[in-house]
């Protein structure tokens, strides 16, 4: 098949969820197109990018500032599409150079927007190329998005969908809340590759200081703060332990501040964003891993991280909240801790149980890679996806 990724931008540093999507289909023998949004920010790309040769599948879409439309163009697009289409881009100059630009790289068997608002802007390249539309929601688009723009605001993306991908079933009453309809939503989990995150054999607390991992961008809800007020609880305990924070973001300075101010600086290290063999390295020499997610004061929330996927799949059991979909990769008790929202001293009491027990570590770190082995591996979501497309490509035929 010949499917088009509709997304904000590619390649980014923090959606590898989008990285393993395309990667996968890549493997199965799909043809894809990436269409962005925007450019991507220049940094670091991770390994997969060079490998396969990403960037040549990206084509940025134009803006309303480009240059003119083909008479050819215009008349196309006028035939097809409606006043709505054209507010959704910035007017009909804008509207028809986008679609010249996608029309271009057609026909296409799929078109999969990545994110509701993205879906928003170009569920018009479904209708233009006569292909069935599926729309993956991850996180804050179900979330502070539809509280910032109002809760119907995706009402015109639910009638012109034809599947709804959804992380979990926390997000699936979400989405219905919003008004999908049921029979439009369908699974398609995060995931990872378990021959790249692969358990280590950790030595015992007496052997080194223990190490605590979260891996984040530097954003309200992932709710670094409030792990820090647990490391600043328990340090006096286990005066030796680190905590490293790989990713950066918009607070990362306050948080820093933060660190310094109740004393754990010391113990804190801040690497920045980094590519997949640091972010393994890191995996590899942690003892714990913990994301202690928040609802954030706008309303954002998670969906079901990357990261806690990745460490599961790293054999590290994982302390995090009762939050989002979290609750469907970490069993409580069993692969890890869940605690509360903001209630940084729970945090801290499950953080001395398991700095206390090398033992659970490992076992819990065990059962959490038995876990997302069912289901969140590169191949079983490529596989899943195709499935879907497949479905809706034969769906549509037969409506023909």
């Amino acid at each position: 098949m010949k499917i088009a990724f509709f997304v904000h931008s590619f390649p980014e540093i923090s959606e590898t969820f989008i990285l393993r999507q395309v990667t996968g289909l890549l493997d199965r023998g799909h043809e894809l197109r990436i269409f962005a949004y925007n450019a991507a920010p220049n940094g670091p790309v991770h390994d997969a990018v060079n490998a396969y040769q990403l960037r040549r599948l990206v084509r940025i879409l134009p803006r309303h500032t480009d240059g003119g439309v083909s008479a050819r163009a215009r008349i196309a697009a006028l035939a097809v599409l409606r006043p709505a289409d054209a507010r959704a881009l910035g007017g009909w100059r804008s509207l028809v150079r986008t679609v010249a630009a996608f029309s271009a790289e057609g026909p296409f068997d799929v078109v999969h927007c990545h994110y509701g608002d993205i879906g928003l802007h170009y569920r018009v390249a479904a209708r233009v190329l006569r292909s069935p539309l599926v729309v993956s929601f991850y996180g804050y688009d179900c979330s502070s998005y539809p509280r910032a723009h109002g809760q119907r605001v995706f009402e015109p993306l639910f009638a012109a969908a034809d599947a709804v991908t959804s992380l979990s079933t926390h997000m699936d009453a979400r989405l219905r809340e919003l008004g999908s309809p049921a029979d439009l939503l369908r699974r398609i989990p995060l995931a990872a590759d378990p021959a790249t995150f692969r358990p280590v054999e950790r030595p015992s607390r007496d052997a080194g200081p223990v190490r605590i991992l979260t891996i984040a961008r530097l954003t309200e809800k992932k709710g670094i703060e409030f792990a820090l007020r647990a490391i600043a609880l328990v340090v006096e305990e286990f005066p030796g332990l680190r905590y490293d924070i790989v990713g950066d973001g918009p607070l990362h300075d306050e948080l820093e501040h933060i660190a310094e101010s109740l004393g754990v600086r010391a113990n804190v290290t801040f690497y920045g964003s980094r590519t997949d063999d640091s972010v393994r390295a890191a995996l590899s020499g942690a003892d714990l891993f913990m994301l202690p997610s928040i609802t954030a004061a706008d309303g954002d929330q998670e969906g079901t991280p990357t990261a806690v996927i990745e460490a599961a799949f790293s054999a590290l059991p994982v302390l995090s909240t009762w939050h989002a979909g979290i609750p469907e990769l970490v069993r409580d008790g069993e692969t890890g801790y869940l605690v509360p929202e903001r209630d940084y001293e729970a945090l801290a009491n499950r953080l001395r149980t398991l700095l206390r027990s090398p033992e659970q570590r490992w076992s819990m770190g065990a059962a959490g890679r038995r876990h997302v082995e069912r289901e969140h591996t590169t191949g079983a979501v490529a596989e899943r996806l195709e499935q879907l497309y497949l479905e809706l490509v034969e769906r549509t035929t037969s409506q023909a």
